[in-house]
């Protein structure tokens, strides 16, 4: 590959602050766009609604993560996605910013509900894997060194 084709000159993500940044970048140009708003009219909604749904979002599924079984974990992490997908189309779709931050607000909630879920099946996967030793494939008798 050629450096000219561009794959080598994308910057590499810095994380989830990337992430939170990308989206307000964006957001910010749709109010502009869509309802003809000034920067002071959305900045400080736009500020709380983002980071602060997606801290309830994590927190609330960190919390319900200890309490669930494996399934229950995966149905939640699932039901957060299914979930989100509408409330942040229609956040696109209001008649009015106002509504459009309300859509937004839950449906970025409901987006993060796999952070913490994920991370305990991690750590539990991690344990398992500590108490059973790996299997070698040696025939029966074979000495082992």
């Amino acid at each position: 590959f050629q450096a000219e084709d561009g794959i080598r000159d994308q910057p590499r993500s810095r994380g989830l602050g990337d992430v939170y940044k990308r989206q307000i970048a964006f957001q910010a140009t749709f109010y502009q766009r869509t309802y003809g708003l000034e920067a002071s009219e959305y900045n400080h909604l736009l500020a709380f609604v983002i980071p602060v749904s997606g801290a309830i979002g994590g927190l609330t599924s960190g919390y319900f993560s200890d309490r669930l079984n494996a399934f229950q974990r995966k149905l939640m992490v699932a039901g957060g996605t299914i979930l989100c997908a509408p409330l942040i189309a229609e956040s696109l779709e209001s008649s009015s910013y106002q509504l459009s931050m309300t859509y937004l607000f839950f449906g970025f909630m409901f987006s993060e509900f796999f952070r913490s879920p994920t991370a305990v099946m991690t750590r539990e996967s991690r344990r398992r894997s500590r108490q059973f030793p790996p299997v070698r494939d040696s025939p029966p008798g074979a000495r082992q060194s």
